[in-house]
């Protein structure tokens, strides 16, 4: 499988301390689409399944799981409503990586640490809309090709 390194390829982007819960998901969209051009060639590349994850599983998983949703055509509700769902195992998941020994580390940005809610994908979706009311010309401004984003959609939806 493919294993990416987001925060290098986000272009510049460090781990800023200061960003809210609902910070870090509008902040990636000037940062993040590199990195969805990557995820969508994969998919396109796999004839099977696609697991996307990170530390927690809502913040780098959550920007790229909406912006994939968003390039296929899913409504920015259904969005929210997806993501919003891993808030119910949030709290038993933070348990398990700290029995594991892989909790969040003390020092990490204080998004890291809250739960899943939707005001900061509803943020990010807000300013997504505010400058591409489709999410294909997000993508195709931030220099992915518009011809994998088709493939990818038609790999997820079969349209």
């Amino acid at each position: 499988g493919l294993v990416i390194d987001y925060f290098a390829l986000a272009g510049g982007y460090e781990r800023q301390s200061d960003l809210s819960a609902a910070g870090f998901l509008p902040s990636q969209i000037e940062l993040g689409a590199p990195v969805v051009g990557m995820v969508l060639a994969e998919i396109v590349a796999s004839d099977g399944a696609t697991v996307i994850h990170c530390h927690t599983g809502k913040d780098r998983t959550g920007y790229l799981v909406a912006m994939i949703l968003a390039a296929i055509g899913v409504p920015d509700d259904h969005i929210v409503a997806d993501y919003v769902c891993t808030s119910a195992v949030f709290d038993q998941m933070m348990a398990n990586l700290r029995a594991a020994d892989m909790g969040v580390p003390d020092d990490a940005p204080e998004y890291a640490r809250h739960a899943p809610s939707a005001d900061g994908v509803q943020a990010m979706m807000g300013r997504l809309r505010q400058g591409w009311p489709d999410a294909v010309d997000y993508l195709v401004d931030h220099g992915v090709e518009r011809e994998l984003v088709v493939a990818a959609r038609q790999r997820l939806t079969g349209d």
